[in-house]
């Protein structure tokens, strides 16, 4: 067994309630059920300072400030595909500019579409599939699905992630093209898009 840096220097840590004692080769040179009392005794010239005030701060039970609560998940629920006079860049703006939305609103973003095409060819059927189902099995760890598209008609792939939605019985929160303008102009691209009528 390795021992830390500051035992193989002779250094030793040991509850004694409601505190701690700190030993130096055996002699016992603090005592005290306060973190910072016990790192005064320390000092800076003690070894592994750091070490040792972070396993004394758990001997003490000394619990660190939690962490900021976690965003829920938002799934965003756009087209990727495009449609006749449509095309791939405007629909992943698109879903940038909801998942900007969703994030801006207090969520964190899921856009599997956004994702998976990276790697998966949307045009082979086969790889299509896998990357729905992989979608579907992200948003069973939804908090809400945003939902966009256009025209108000799903796409295929939409209708599958909107059927299991309501199997999840997850609520929805249905983007407008306004918000969705309004959210991307932050996005690179977006202005090149709208000059040529998106």
């Amino acid at each position: 067994m390795t021992l830390p840096a500051y035992a193989r220097r002779g250094w030793a840590l040991r509850p004694v309630p409601p505190g701690i004692a700190v030993f130096r080769q055996g002699r016992r040179v603090a005592a005290t059920g306060d973190l910072g009392a016990l790192l005064a005794a320390l000092g800076p010239a003690a070894p592994d300072t750091e070490r040792v005030g972070m396993l004394a701060a758990h001997c003490l039970g000394a619990v660190p400030p939690a962490p900021a609560p976690a965003r829920p998940v938002a799934y965003v629920c756009s087209p990727y595909a495009p449609r006749p006079g449509e095309t791939v860049a405007q629909h992943t703006l698109w879903a940038q500019a909801v998942a900007r939305l969703a994030y801006d609103e207090g969520f964190w973003p899921c856009a599997p579409h956004l994702y998976a095409p990276q790697w998966l060819d949307d045009a082979d059927p086969a790889e299509r599939a896998d990357g729905l189902r992989w979608g579907l099995a992200q948003l069973r760890g939804a908090a809400v699905v945003y939902v966009f598209t256009p025209d108000g008609r799903p796409s295929p792939g939409m209708a599958a992630e909107l059927d299991q939605a309501a199997e999840l019985d997850l609520p929805l929160r249905l983007v407008t093209y306004a918000e969705v303008a309004a959210s991307a102009g932050r996005l690179p691209g977006w202005a090149a898009l709208t000059r040529k009528g998106a």
